[in-house]
């Protein structure tokens, strides 16, 4: 019997490695749906910090027995943007030496992830078991370094206008992220599903709450920026 579970999610397709002709399709070839029409020469571009793969081994292995159509992410890592952003083929060099020189004099910092959440992306094909830091109100030097991280990151983003413009409905969803009104959550995805299992997906949120036991600390001392088939690296001041 045939399989009829979408694939499971990459940061980059193999489509959007391949230079294609414009269109405004927002369905692949394989039956997958974009956010956004394909252009050619555009490369989609994503900014996190990986995730030491012991730190979670107790929450995977948790996942990954309780099965019902939920799958674990290969490449779990905590993401530093909201929203979708490209680049052209002509700006990622400069964009990547402005983002360089901006973030460095900044000091490496810590996340803290304790809530689990359930999100879905805005075309409503996947969804998503997120692990995410609660929003604190606290003044502190961690704090005030990972809003600078941000904020630069941020800017540079928009200095190049990189944010890829897509409408979103009611639910709580994945949008385009603009710094003014961002209400950005510091988050690592665990496992994916189809937005049919959702109900089995909150359930396990249930059971992960139950595991976790206080909260598991992430130090954010480098930035991955991967877009189109490469992957640059910037480290932050210990």
């Amino acid at each position: 019997m045939t399989s009829s579970r979408l694939p499971l999610p990459k940061f980059i397709s193999d489509d959007e490695n391949k230079q294609q002709p414009d269109d405004s399709s927002i369905v692949t070839s394989d039956g997958r749906v974009r956010s956004y029409p394909h252009v050619r020469g555009q490369w989609t571009t994503f900014i996190y910090s990986e995730v030491p793969c012991h730190s979670l081994i107790h929450l995977t292995d948790y996942i990954a027995d309780y099965g019902d159509n939920i799958d674990l992410i290969d490449d779990i890592h905590v993401s530093l943007i909201r929203g979708h952003h490209a680049l052209s083929f002509h700006q990622i060099t400069p964009f990547i030496s402005s983002l360089r020189d901006r973030l460095s004099n900044c000091q490496s910092f810590d996340v803290y992830l304790s809530t689990f959440k359930l999100f879905t992306n805005d075309e409503g094909t996947r969804s998503f078991v997120c692990l995410c830091e609660p929003k604190l109100q606290i003044d502190s030097t961690n704090c005030r370094n990972s809003r600078l991280v941000r904020d630069k990151i941020m800017k540079t983003l928009d200095e190049f206008k990189s944010a890829v413009k897509i409408s979103t409905g009611d639910d709580e969803r994945f949008i385009s992220d603009n710094s003014e009104t961002d209400e950005f959550t510091f988050h690592t995805s665990l496992a994916w599903c189809s937005p049919e299992s959702n109900e089995s997906a909150k359930k396990l949120i249930t059971q992960l709450d139950e595991l976790m036991d206080g909260y598991l600390k992430i130090n954010i001392n480098t930035i991955k920026i991967n877009t189109g088939n490469i992957c640059h690296t910037i480290d932050l001041k210990s």
